[in-house]
């Protein structure tokens, strides 16, 4: 079976936070938005903060 070569007992040697940092929380609420006339209107009415 699958889950046999997974080891969820010991600590992992590889860390997702050796590649990309320490996990940090930037945001406090995240919209995915699937709309182009939902996310232009958003630009429009309403002042971005923070945005890259």
């Amino acid at each position: 079976m699958l889950k046999d070569f997974y080891d969820d007992k010991t600590e992992s040697i590889v860390k997702l936070e050796h590649f990309y940092g320490e996990q940090k929380h930037l945001v406090n609420k995240c919209l995915i938005i699937f709309s182009k006339v939902i996310h232009d209107y958003l630009l429009e009415e309403y002042e971005i903060k923070g945005r890259v």
